[in-house]
Protein backbone atom coordinates (compact mmCIF):
# COMPACT_ATOMS: atom_id res chain seq x y z
CA UNK A 1 0.00 0.00 0.00
CA UNK A 2 0.82 3.29 -0.90
CA UNK A 3 0.78 6.37 1.38
CA UNK A 4 0.71 4.18 4.12
CA UNK A 5 2.32 6.75 6.73
CA UNK A 6 -0.74 9.23 7.38
CA UNK A 7 -4.36 9.92 6.82
CA UNK A 8 -6.46 7.48 5.16
CA UNK A 9 -2.89 5.42 4.49
CA UNK A 10 -2.14 4.95 7.60
CA UNK A 11 -5.86 4.10 8.72
CA UNK A 12 -5.47 1.55 6.40
CA UNK A 13 -2.43 -0.01 7.64
CA UNK A 14 -3.87 -0.10 11.36
CA UNK A 15 -7.21 -1.78 10.02
CA UNK A 16 -4.98 -4.47 8.21
CA UNK A 17 -2.83 -5.31 10.79
CA UNK A 18 -5.77 -5.83 13.49
CA UNK A 19 -7.23 -8.01 11.39
CA UNK A 20 -4.08 -10.47 10.58
CA UNK A 21 -3.04 -9.35 7.51
CA UNK A 22 0.54 -9.17 6.30
CA UNK A 23 1.23 -5.16 5.04
CA UNK A 24 4.07 -3.70 2.75
CA UNK A 25 3.65 -0.04 3.69
CA UNK A 26 5.45 2.48 1.18
CA UNK A 27 5.84 6.16 1.81
CA UNK A 28 8.35 8.21 2.15
CA UNK A 29 8.27 8.36 5.99
CA UNK A 30 7.67 4.75 6.68
CA UNK A 31 5.84 3.64 10.10
CA UNK A 32 7.89 2.02 12.84
CA UNK A 33 8.32 -1.70 12.12
CA UNK A 34 6.12 -4.19 14.14
CA UNK A 35 4.54 -7.78 14.17
CA UNK A 36 3.28 -8.16 9.78
CA UNK A 37 4.20 -4.93 8.60
CA UNK A 38 7.28 -4.12 6.52
CA UNK A 39 8.01 -0.93 5.31
CA UNK A 40 9.36 0.00 2.16
CA UNK A 41 11.04 3.65 1.87
CA UNK A 42 10.29 5.13 -1.64
CA UNK A 43 9.62 8.64 -3.23
CA UNK A 44 6.45 7.76 -5.98
CA UNK A 45 7.93 11.40 -7.81
CA UNK A 46 11.03 9.23 -9.01
CA UNK A 47 9.07 7.13 -11.10
CA UNK A 48 11.68 5.93 -12.67
CA UNK A 49 12.74 3.33 -9.46
CA UNK A 50 9.35 2.20 -8.55
CA UNK A 51 9.00 -0.76 -10.99
CA UNK A 52 12.53 -2.15 -10.17
CA UNK A 53 11.89 -1.57 -6.39
CA UNK A 54 8.39 -2.66 -5.79
CA UNK A 55 8.78 -6.15 -7.73
CA UNK A 56 12.19 -6.49 -6.15
CA UNK A 57 10.29 -5.91 -2.16
CA UNK A 58 7.53 -8.18 -3.66
CA UNK A 59 9.71 -11.25 -4.99
CA UNK A 60 10.98 -11.54 -1.32
CA UNK A 61 7.59 -12.20 -0.09
CA UNK A 62 6.57 -15.89 0.46
CA UNK A 63 3.28 -15.00 -1.65
CA UNK A 64 2.89 -18.74 -1.58
CA UNK A 65 2.17 -18.42 2.10
CA UNK A 66 -0.86 -16.24 1.26
CA UNK A 67 -4.66 -16.61 0.45
CA UNK A 68 -5.27 -13.27 -1.66
CA UNK A 69 -2.99 -10.02 -2.61
CA UNK A 70 -4.54 -6.35 -2.43
CA UNK A 71 -2.56 -3.48 -3.89
CA UNK A 72 -3.66 -0.19 -2.49
CA UNK A 73 -2.56 2.98 -4.52
CA UNK A 74 -3.62 5.31 -1.69
CA UNK A 75 -0.52 8.15 -2.31
CA UNK A 76 -1.37 10.95 -3.65
CA UNK A 77 -1.36 15.64 -3.36
CA UNK A 78 -3.98 17.86 -3.86
CA UNK A 79 -1.26 20.53 -4.64
CA UNK A 80 -1.66 22.54 -6.73
CA UNK A 81 -4.37 24.61 -5.76
CA UNK A 82 -4.61 27.18 -8.39
CA UNK A 83 -5.93 28.97 -10.83
CA UNK A 84 -5.08 27.40 -14.64
CA UNK A 85 -2.94 30.53 -15.14
CA UNK A 86 -0.88 30.15 -12.02
CA UNK A 87 0.60 26.96 -12.55
CA UNK A 88 3.81 26.08 -12.75
CA UNK A 89 5.36 23.23 -14.71
CA UNK A 90 7.25 21.66 -12.03
CA UNK A 91 4.08 21.68 -9.53
CA UNK A 92 1.94 20.19 -12.62
CA UNK A 93 4.69 17.26 -12.81
CA UNK A 94 4.88 16.26 -9.45
CA UNK A 95 1.04 16.07 -9.09
CA UNK A 96 0.37 13.72 -11.98
CA UNK A 97 3.29 11.77 -11.20
CA UNK A 98 1.93 11.39 -7.46
CA UNK A 99 -1.84 10.65 -8.10
CA UNK A 100 -1.43 9.48 -11.80
CA UNK A 101 1.70 8.05 -13.51
CA UNK A 102 3.01 6.18 -9.62
CA UNK A 103 -0.16 3.96 -9.09
CA UNK A 104 0.05 3.09 -13.16
CA UNK A 105 3.29 1.88 -12.73
CA UNK A 106 2.90 0.49 -9.00
CA UNK A 107 -0.41 -1.60 -11.12
CA UNK A 108 1.73 -3.00 -13.99
CA UNK A 109 4.43 -3.67 -11.61
CA UNK A 110 1.90 -5.75 -9.39
CA UNK A 111 0.44 -7.22 -11.56
CA UNK A 112 3.54 -8.63 -13.52
CA UNK A 113 5.31 -9.77 -10.65
CA UNK A 114 2.51 -11.87 -9.13
CA UNK A 115 0.91 -13.53 -12.41
CA UNK A 116 1.70 -16.81 -11.29
CA UNK A 117 -0.20 -16.34 -7.83
CA UNK A 118 -2.71 -18.96 -7.58
CA UNK A 119 -5.45 -16.81 -5.59
CA UNK A 120 -7.50 -13.51 -5.61
CA UNK A 121 -5.41 -10.24 -6.19
CA UNK A 122 -7.68 -6.91 -6.21
CA UNK A 123 -6.11 -3.04 -6.87
CA UNK A 124 -7.73 -0.50 -4.92
CA UNK A 125 -6.99 2.78 -6.77
CA UNK A 126 -7.94 5.66 -4.37
CA UNK A 127 -10.31 8.03 -6.81
CA UNK A 128 -12.44 11.50 -5.33
CA UNK A 129 -15.45 13.40 -6.64
CA UNK A 130 -13.36 15.45 -8.65
CA UNK A 131 -12.63 12.36 -11.35
CA UNK A 132 -16.30 12.92 -12.38
CA UNK A 133 -16.45 16.72 -11.38
CA UNK A 134 -13.62 18.84 -11.72
CA UNK A 135 -13.44 21.58 -9.20
CA UNK A 136 -12.22 24.91 -10.13
CA UNK A 137 -8.20 25.46 -9.24
CA UNK A 138 -8.06 21.80 -8.74
CA UNK A 139 -7.13 21.53 -12.30
CA UNK A 140 -4.29 19.14 -11.97
CA UNK A 141 -5.77 17.13 -9.10
CA UNK A 142 -8.76 17.12 -11.09
CA UNK A 143 -7.39 16.03 -14.07
CA UNK A 144 -5.20 13.05 -12.44
CA UNK A 145 -7.69 11.52 -10.43
CA UNK A 146 -10.20 11.50 -13.81
CA UNK A 147 -7.27 9.63 -15.27
CA UNK A 148 -6.66 7.12 -12.66
CA UNK A 149 -11.09 6.54 -12.92
CA UNK A 150 -10.19 5.91 -16.38
CA UNK A 151 -7.13 3.45 -15.81
CA UNK A 152 -9.11 1.60 -13.46
CA UNK A 153 -12.26 1.08 -15.86
CA UNK A 154 -9.65 0.20 -18.55
CA UNK A 155 -7.44 -2.14 -16.50
CA UNK A 156 -11.35 -3.56 -15.58
CA UNK A 157 -11.76 -4.64 -19.32
CA UNK A 158 -8.58 -6.02 -19.72
CA UNK A 159 -9.02 -8.54 -16.52
CA UNK A 160 -12.64 -8.89 -17.39
CA UNK A 161 -12.34 -12.47 -17.68
CA UNK A 162 -10.04 -13.01 -15.38
CA UNK A 163 -12.13 -13.93 -11.90
CA UNK A 164 -9.78 -13.92 -9.32
CA UNK A 165 -8.46 -10.00 -10.64
CA UNK A 166 -10.58 -7.70 -9.46
CA UNK A 167 -10.33 -3.48 -10.00
CA UNK A 168 -11.56 -0.95 -7.55
CA UNK A 169 -12.30 2.76 -7.81
CA UNK A 170 -12.91 3.67 -4.57
CA UNK A 171 -13.98 7.07 -3.48
CA UNK A 172 -13.39 7.96 0.34
CA UNK A 173 -15.58 11.00 0.59
CA UNK A 174 -14.41 14.10 2.58
CA UNK A 175 -12.52 12.95 5.63
CA UNK A 176 -10.60 14.49 8.31
CA UNK A 177 -7.28 14.29 6.82
CA UNK A 178 -3.87 16.75 6.24
CA UNK A 179 -5.22 17.12 2.75
CA UNK A 180 -8.80 18.62 4.20
CA UNK A 181 -6.65 21.04 6.05
CA UNK A 182 -4.47 22.11 3.20
CA UNK A 183 -7.61 22.80 1.02
CA UNK A 184 -8.75 24.92 3.83
CA UNK A 185 -5.61 27.07 4.19
CA UNK A 186 -6.07 28.52 0.70
CA UNK A 187 -7.10 31.93 -0.11
CA UNK A 188 -10.59 32.85 -1.52
CA UNK A 189 -8.43 33.72 -4.36
CA UNK A 190 -6.56 30.27 -4.75
CA UNK A 191 -9.42 28.20 -4.63
CA UNK A 192 -13.74 30.80 -4.34
CA UNK A 193 -14.74 27.39 -3.18
CA UNK A 194 -12.50 27.38 0.47
CA UNK A 195 -15.83 28.63 3.05
CA UNK A 196 -17.52 25.24 1.92
CA UNK A 197 -14.86 23.21 3.03
CA UNK A 198 -14.15 25.31 6.32
CA UNK A 199 -17.96 24.71 6.92
CA UNK A 200 -17.28 20.45 6.39
CA UNK A 201 -14.52 20.67 9.32
CA UNK A 202 -17.04 23.89 11.46
CA UNK A 203 -20.12 21.19 10.89
CA UNK A 204 -18.70 18.14 11.52
CA UNK A 205 -18.94 16.28 7.90
CA UNK A 206 -15.22 15.37 7.65
CA UNK A 207 -15.46 11.05 8.31
CA UNK A 208 -12.58 9.58 10.24
CA UNK A 209 -10.20 7.85 8.27
CA UNK A 210 -10.42 5.26 10.34
CA UNK A 211 -14.12 4.17 9.32
CA UNK A 212 -13.36 4.95 5.78
CA UNK A 213 -10.54 2.52 6.71
CA UNK A 214 -12.65 -0.27 8.35
CA UNK A 215 -15.05 -0.39 5.77
CA UNK A 216 -12.53 -0.96 3.23
CA UNK A 217 -10.92 -3.83 4.32
CA UNK A 218 -14.01 -5.59 5.27
CA UNK A 219 -14.62 -5.32 1.34
CA UNK A 220 -11.28 -6.45 0.95
CA UNK A 221 -11.79 -9.18 2.72
CA UNK A 222 -14.15 -10.83 0.42
CA UNK A 223 -12.70 -10.14 -3.07
CA UNK A 224 -15.69 -12.40 -4.78
CA UNK A 225 -18.08 -10.07 -3.45
CA UNK A 226 -16.81 -7.11 -5.44
CA UNK A 227 -19.02 -6.97 -8.57
CA UNK A 228 -18.48 -3.64 -10.06
CA UNK A 229 -15.24 -0.97 -10.54
CA UNK A 230 -16.37 1.96 -8.88
CA UNK A 231 -17.24 2.05 -5.10
CA UNK A 232 -17.91 5.23 -2.91
CA UNK A 233 -17.81 5.16 0.99
CA UNK A 234 -21.58 5.98 0.46
CA UNK A 235 -21.68 2.20 -1.37
CA UNK A 236 -20.46 0.56 1.89
CA UNK A 237 -22.01 2.21 4.58
CA UNK A 238 -25.18 1.64 3.25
Amino acid sequence: MTGASKGLGLSLTQALLLKGHQVLAIARSVPPPQDRLRSLKLDLAEIHQIDEVVSAALETLPLANFERLHLINNAGSIEPIQPVTELRAENIDLNIKLNLIAPMIMTSSFLRTTKNFKGPRTIVNVSSGVAEKPKVSWAAYSAAKGGLRIFSLTLALEYSSDPLVKIVSFNPGVMDTDMQGTIRSQSVANFPDVERFKGFARDGILRSPSVVALHLVNLLAKPENIHRVEITIQDLLA
